[in-house]
């Protein structure tokens, strides 16, 4: 990334830079965290300066870095801030992104507004607005992947469960969670694997099953470990030690390698 970046400043290659820093500091508040949250920001890009001062007529370069503010919300568990920012995706221009990219966006878009489901319940109206909100994004997806090359078979299953989640059907949605952590193994789609890993977790725990949840949680840590997501992992490790604090009939046995002691996709920062 850091080659990409000055070959396009050294060609004065503006959109490309647009693009490009936004993705990179989602990179880099995944590894070390940010000072901001729910944004995009830190030594390389603030979204704030971004949007008051740059590339203010740029519609294109706007709507990327809101979907990567998007994909930093899902995987950061900023679930309201990522409701928000897709709330606004029905005016983004279509032309913009290719249909792989559509179908994650209504993925994280769906995730985001199932979650939620789960921090409200007692708001049934919410419920069922969310709750159609997700099969809308399911629908659109499965749309998207007839049109993108590869298979996302991990994507549907993720916001089929979420569907089964919502509507209380735990035992399925973990199974069809599983599902999604399968396939995407064998279509080589890691961050699915810890996202379907994080969001069984968590449906788990909301049901009282503690000691499953741990060992979804300890899946989604490993994998987000191996991907060199430090502040990721840390914040898993914290939610490990409440629930073995909780409910020690189940210790946690996962142990957290600094990213300077292992190889990942850190490096490249």
């Amino acid at each position: 990334m850091r080659t990409f970046h000055k070959v396009m400043e050294a060609h004065r290659q503006t959109n490309a830079i647009h693009y490009l820093l936004p993705t990179f500091q989602f990179a880099l508040n995944m590894i070390r965290g940010t000072e901001k949250p729910g944004r995009i920001s830190g030594k390389l890009f603030d979204e704030e300066e971004f949007l008051n001062v740059q590339a203010v007529d740029n519609l294109s370069a706007k709507v990327t870095m809101k979907v990567c503010k998007l994909i930093q919300a899902c995987y950061t568990g900023e679930y309201e801030v990522g409701a928000r920012v897709a709330s606004d995706a029905p005016n983004w221009p279509t032309e913009t992104f290719s249909p792989f990219i559509r179908t994650f966006i209504c993925l994280y878009t769906g995730v985001c507004n199932a979650a939620i489901t789960h921090t409200n319940e007692s708001l049934r109206s919410c419920k069922r607005q969310r709750l159609a909100i997700v099969k809308k994004n399911l629908r659109q997806a499965k749309r998207h992947v007839r049109f993108s090359e590869g298979r996302y078979d991990a994507v549907l299953h993720i916001l089929q469960a979420e569907i089964y989640g919502i509507r209380g059907r735990t035992r399925t949605a973990v199974a069809t969670f599983q599902d999604a952590v399968d396939c995407a193994r064998a279509e080589g789609l890691t961050s699915l694997m810890r996202l379907a890993s994080e969001r069984a977790a968590a449906l788990l725990s909301k049901v009282g099953r503690w000691k499953e949840a741990k060992m979804h949680l300890e899946k989604a840590a490993d994998a987000y470990q191996c991907w060199g997501a430090d502040a990721k992992v840390e914040k898993l490790l914290l939610r490990l030690k409440e629930l073995d604090q909780e409910h020690p009939t189940f210790s946690s046995s996962f142990q957290f390698m600094p990213v300077n002691m292992r190889s990942g996709f850190a490096k490249a920062a």
